[in-house]
């Protein structure tokens, strides 16, 4: 029964994802990014349980589109972009506060475009270049195999028979 109104419901997922959203970086009295580390990540569990739910809801929906050109490259360095991320946030947290932006809905667009840029920079300058020299290298191709040659040498003895008898 839910699966079945998952996928004529998308207005659920959509307000799933947004109240994530919102719960996540736009409560004044969150104090983001100004609390501890720890008491971010689990005051905002439900934040990102919403968050996740939604996309889920929603993926029958996402799957019917056509995928983008300009979201290819995104996909393909998306281990790229999550390893650098953990690098960019802080910093860019950081660097935000000394700019004197507090405001998450501020600062989440520039730190997403931040860590997106890094990671593709990161995916482009390393990791491809990177995978491809590892895949010439483990899977080189093999050599043809060996064509077998015509027999110069005549039939064993004892092969022909004499129709002569």
């Amino acid at each position: 029964l839910l699966t079945r109104w998952r996928q004529t419901v998308p207005e659920a997922g959509l307000l799933m994802l947004a109240l994530g959203l919102v719960l996540m970086f736009n409560l004044p009295d969150s104090g983001w990014p100004d609390k501890p580390l720890d008491e971010r990540l689990m005051g905002n569990g439900l934040a990102a349980a919403l968050v996740v739910g939604g996309t889920v809801w929603l993926e029958p929906w996402l799957l019917r589109l056509q995928p983008l050109r300009l979201l290819r490259l995104p996909g393909q360095a998306a281990y790229s972009i999550y390893l650098s991320h953990t690098f960019v946030v802080p910093v860019a947290v950081q660097l935000s506060q000394r700019l004197g932006l507090r405001e998450g809905w501020v600062i989440l667009p520039l730190v997403c475009a931040l860590a997106l840029l890094v990671g593709l920079a990161s995916y482009l300058a390393l990791e491809r270049p990177m995978r491809r020299g590892l895949k010439r290298l483990i899977f080189k191709p093999s050599p043809p195999a060996p064509t077998a040659l015509p027999s110069t040498t005549s039939a064993p003895h004892g092969s022909e028979r004499s129709h002569a008898q």
